[in-house]
């Protein structure tokens, strides 16, 4: 990549020379994640990735911790069916509270994969002297989206058991 001007010094670089935007806050990753579990998490790293235009370079590696966040979100499902047998201290009240928890800790889990395989993305992102966009509108979306569907899956399948 030639250099032509001197602005071009003090812009962060990467291997394959490719640029990058700046990205979502890593509050907002962590209150999407919290909030919206694995899928959330996994939905609103991925519009990240794509909005710092990395997305489109790495689909099977998206695809795949896309993959397991859906897999992550059947382990609190399993604790309540009682198919993964969990010890006393880790039961917090109920199942159901416990696999809500267990869902905000996988969300925070799944984000944190995500981090690590594009570390050098959002590291390089974060050199960009910029704030970062916005993430309300996404935020919000992805965390409805992944709470409201772990937390269907999760009432009826206590409501299968219960009956």
């Amino acid at each position: 990549m030639p250099i032509k001007s001197i602005n071009d010094l003090l812009q962060p670089s990467l291997a394959d020379g490719k640029s990058i935007s700046k990205s979502y806050s890593v509050m907002a990753h962590m209150l999407v994640a919290w909030f919206g579990g694995p899928l959330g998490a996994s939905l609103f790293s991925i519009i990240n990735l794509r909005q710092m235009g990395v997305a489109k370079r790495y689909k099977k590696t998206c695809a795949t911790l896309f993959i397991l966040s859906l897999i992550a979100i059947l382990l609190p499902i399993l604790i309540v069916l009682e198919q993964i047998q969990l010890p006393s201290a880790l039961i917090l009240g109920d199942l159901k509270g416990t696999s809500k928890i267990g869902m905000r800790l996988l969300g925070v889990l799944i984000y944190g994969l995500f981090y690590l395989v594009f570390s050098r993305y959002y590291i390089a992102s974060d050199q960009i002297p910029s704030n970062p966009p916005s993430s309300w509108k996404v935020g919000v979306a992805c965390a409805l989206i992944g709470g409201f569907v772990a937390l269907a899956l999760i009432l009826s399948i206590g409501v299968r058991v219960t009956i």
